[in-house]
């Protein structure tokens, strides 16, 4: 709404903002100023037009009177407590990425997704493990990076507005929306025409959110494919030379491979029990973020936000030396080939499935 609301001042600068053009947006803002949270006085049992859900602003009384409220209005069409029949729940792995490609915001932040991402590129995060929210998708490749599970996240979203039900209450309140905006007259005495530019401006919101979408997942999937194909490219050369060498290897230089891959095997298993504790430690603190209120949370987070700090740091020491375990021989290397591959046909079909990107017409 905060967004409607700088489109019709035509104060919205942002990549993606919604432009107004017809309707002009507004040079004056008092009507917002002066009546948007103000309390009502006009009886809203008798508003002109009655929202399709089932309204219980008369109840807004007595102690309650403060609730009367163009805003308040406006958010139970959207969906809210007096609302219920057009409030959505959307599945938690999808719900964050899905706000950021409502309001056009990158699906995760560049920097530490970057980090992250090579970190997984080059074998040392086991890119299964970003699977574990997952519940309701239906592939489950052996290895899948984090490119792969935004990119599935993103699809995700539009395949949740791809939903009847979703789209019905979408509609539903889109509607209710406008139907508030047109009772502005009687419940104010002045006329802003939000309506009309609520109508303009969820025409123009889903086309931007369709492309939004496409662009990120165009360019990402464009990157992973050039990645994993380069890196792919590097493995094969290095598999091919070990090759060689071990055709020519001496009994004494595969007994030292062999030491050596025994005491990168041990510095492995220590590896895996202090991520294991960093993991459980990481669970725990969880609980207690989910348990705390007040300024006990607030601590309770930073802790948090330690251990996951700390529980990266162990992944990508065991990451490294498993990496380095699988390196040390030809064959290591070929496992490591075969599940880029099977990346790739992923980056596929998530390049077949980009096509079908979509939203529904909010009317």
């Amino acid at each position: 709404m905060k967004n409607f609301v700088e489109s019709v001042m035509g104060t919205d600068k942002g990549k993606n903002a919604v432009k107004m053009t017809k309707p002009k947006p507004m040079n004056d803002g008092s009507f917002f100023i002066d009546w948007w949270n103000k309390v009502l006085k006009k009886d809203l049992k008798q508003r002109p037009n009655k929202p399709t859900y089932h309204s219980t602003e008369a109840d807004w009384t007595g102690k309650d009177a403060d609730k009367a409220t163009i805003n308040n209005l406006v958010y139970q069409a959207l969906g809210s407590y007096n609302n219920r029949e057009d409030f959505v729940l959307c599945e938690a792995a999808i719900n964050s990425i899905k706000k950021t490609v409502w309001v056009g915001d990158q699906p995760v932040e560049k920097t530490a997704f970057n980090k992250v991402y090579k970190a997984v590129k080059e074998g040392k995060i086991a890119s299964n493990r970003f699977l574990k929210p997952i519940r309701t998708v239906r592939i489950r490749p052996p290895r899948l990076y984090l490119l792969l599970l935004i990119s599935l996240q993103v699809l995700m979203v539009f395949q949740y507005f791809k939903q009847q039900e979703v789209i019905d209450r979408f509609r539903n309140e889109v509607k209710n929306v406008k139907t508030e905006f047109q009772n502005i007259k009687y419940l104010t005495g002045e006329e802003p025409e939000l309506d009309n530019y609520w109508k303009v401006y969820m025409d123009k919101k889903v086309h931007k959110i369709a492309g939004h979408g496409m662009e990120w997942l165009t360019t990402q999937l464009k990157q992973g494919k050039k990645d994993l194909t380069d890196h792919r490219k590097k493995l094969k050369a290095s598999r091919n030379v070990l090759k060689k060498a071990e055709a020519k290897q001496t009994p004494a230089e595969k007994k030292k491979l062999e030491d050596e891959i025994k005491k990168l095997q041990a510095q492995l298993k220590k590896e895996e029990d202090a991520y294991k504790k960093a993991e459980d430690d990481l669970e725990k603190q969880r609980q207690t973020v989910a348990t705390t209120s007040g300024a006990a949370k607030k601590k309770a987070r930073a802790e948090l936000n330690r251990r996951k700090k700390k529980c990266m740091e162990a992944e990508l020491a065991m990451g490294t030396t498993r990496y380095t375990i699988n390196t040390k021989t030809s064959k290591g290397i070929e496992g490591v080939i075969k599940e880029i591959t099977d990346d790739l046909a992923i980056i596929k079909s998530f390049n077949t499935a980009k096509r079908k990107v979509s939203m529904p017409k909010p009317r």
